[in-house]
C-alpha cells in the first residue's frame, strides 16, 4: 500500500491534486493507494499526531503552521517523497533545510500543466526509487493483500512471532506477514536483536533494560520480553 497525504489551502487546487493523482496511479502503480486529504493545516497537524506512515506526501507551506507541518512529516521518516506548495513569499531556504528536504517544488502561481508535469515527476520517481527496485537499504517491505508496505527501520519497535505471522510492530500500527524470526535474524540490519523466541527488537529504540525483571522498555512505554539466554546480547547495549 502506498499512503499519499495532500494538503492545499485551496479547495479547486486540492480537488486537482487529488483527482490527478489518483489518475496517475491507476496507470504506473498495481499496488493500493491510501489518500489522506487535508485542506487545513490544523487537521494536517492532527493526523501527523497518530504517527502515520507516509509515503509521498503534498504540503502547503503558504498556510499558517505549513512548515511545522512539513518538518513533522519529515521527522516521521527521511524517505517520504515530499512536493510542497509556496509563492514568493515562502523562502527556498525553509523548504531545502535538512528538516524539511522537500523532494520537488509547485511555485504559486501554477497551471493544470505545471502541476502535472510536478506530481507526475514526483510519482514516477518515487515508484522507481522505491517499489521497482529489490534493494532498499532504509526500510523493511512487507507484502500485503493491498500491495508493498514501506516501512522505515528506524519507525519498527520490533518483530513479534505470534498467530502463525510475524508482525513489524512500528508506534502507530503491526503489519502481520509470513516469515520466521530465525530468517528475519540473518536478513535485518545490525540494529535489530533476538530478544526472546518470540521478539527480535531494535536496539535504537530501547530506553532501559530491567535484567532482573526480563523487561526490555521501549521509548514508546512499550515493553519487550527479554528471555534468560538472550540477556548477555543486552548487557552493554543501554
Amino acid at each position: 500500500m502506498v499512503s499519499v497525504l495532500l494538503n492545499s489551502g485551496n479547495s479547486k487546487e486540492l480537488r486537482y491534486l487529488e483527482d490527478y493523482t489518483k489518475f496517475l496511479s491507476a496507470r504506473v502503480s498495481e499496488d493500493e493507494w491510501e489518500y489522506s486529504v487535508f485542506r487545513s493545516m490544523e487537521d494536517v497537524l492532527a493526523y501527523l499526531d497518530g504517527c502515520p506512515l507516509i509515503d509521498i506526501a503534498c504540503v502547503d507551506l503558504t498556510l499558517k503552521g505549513g512548515l511545522d507541518g512539513a518538518k513533522h512529516i519529515r521527522g516521521l521518516s527521511g524517505n517520504t517523497f515530499m512536493l510542497v506548495i509556496a509563492d514568493k513569499n515562502v523562502s527556498p531556504m525553509s523548504y531545502i533545510s535538512p528538516d524539511v528536504m522537500a523532494t520537488s517544488l509547485l511555485l504559486r502561481p501554477f497551471d493544470g500543466a505545471q502541476l502535472k508535469e510536478v506530481v507526475g515527476k514526483t510519482v514516477k520517481t518515487y515508484i522507481k526509487k522505491f517499489r521497482e527496485n529489490d534493494v532498499k537499504e532504509d526500510v523493511f517491505v512487507v507484502d500485503g493483500r493491498d500491495g508493498k508496505q514501506l516501512i522505515p527501520y528506524d519507525r519498527i519497535f520490533c518483530f513479534e512471532a505470534r498467530e502463525k505471522k510475524v508482525f513489524a510492530v512500528t508506534d502507530n500500527a503491526e503489519y502481520p506477514f509470513y516469515d520466521t524470526l530465525e530468517n528475519l535474524e540473518k536478513e535485518l540490519p545490525k540494529q535489530f536483536v533476538r530478544s526472546h523466541r518470540g521478539f527480535i527488537v531494535n536496539v535504537d529504540r530501547i530506553v532501559k533494560i530491567l535484567l532482573s525483571q526480563s523487561i526490555i522498555m521501549m521509548d514508546d512505554e512499550m515493553e519487550v520480553p527479554l528471555s534468560r539466554s538472550y540477556k548477555s546480547r543486552f548487557k552493554d547495549i543501554v
